[in-house]
């Protein structure tokens, strides 16, 4: 009788083991699995270009709104106002730092340095070859820094390209009234008209 209920008991205790184990991964493959999420290398170039993304989506989605129910002029304003701090919104909500710059700026906080003209320098030189234009990936003080281009579309013509053809006179005159030094007409559609810098923590 001892005998023939040992099997038994030896089946139920394997059992209850399996059923304890059920869906719970062991500590080895735990470990495994913590490892290789550890070693996963970050995408800096993606990273990067979701974020410059993120900041030309909200910055052209309020431009939109600006020009539709204001008029081209009177978002004039809006530009002078709010681009900067919606950047610098977008920027925290991705925990990094964001800049719009060009060789040739609007406002004189959007001027580019000295290595971010040669980059777009670079570009335009790529572009009059014919070439294409590829974002830069460096690396400096810890930091990886994500360099995208900026090319101008119909829209930004209306303020950005020929005076007397593009841009209409009201608003010709509203950007000289918020931007007495403004260097940034002339353009073509399609055309480099700067960047977005994007710094990432390493």
């Amino acid at each position: 009788m001892k005998s023939s209920s040992l099997p038994i008991i030896l089946l139920l205790f394997i059992f209850g083991s399996l059923v304890a184990n059920c869906g719970n991964p062991s500590t080895e493959k735990q470990h495994e699995t913590a490892h290789s999420e550890e070693t996963v290398p970050v995408d800096y170039m993606k990273l990067g270009a979701g974020i410059a993304g993120a900041t030309r989506d909200a910055l052209g989605k309020q431009l939109v709104q600006a020009i539709s129910t204001l008029g081209t002029a009177k978002a004039i304003d809006f530009c002078n106002t709010r681009a900067i701090p919606l950047t610098d919104s977008t920027a925290m909500a991705h925990n990094a730092k964001v800049k719009r710059v060009s060789d040739k700026a609007r406002n004189p906080d959007n001027q580019a340095n000295e290595k971010e003209i040669a980059i777009l320098q670079e570009w335009k030189e790529q572009q009059a070859k014919g070439d294409s234009i590829t974002a830069r990936l460096l690396e400096a003080d810890g930091k990886m820094i994500g360099y995208y281009p900026i090319k101008t579309n119909g829209m930004c013509l209306q303020c950005h390209g020929m005076s007397g053809k593009d841009i209409l006179p009201d608003v010709l005159a509203a950007i000289q009234k918020n931007y007495p030094n403004d260097k940034a007409t002339g353009y073509v559609a399609d055309q480099i008209r700067g960047m977005f810098v994007i710094e990432m923590d390493k």
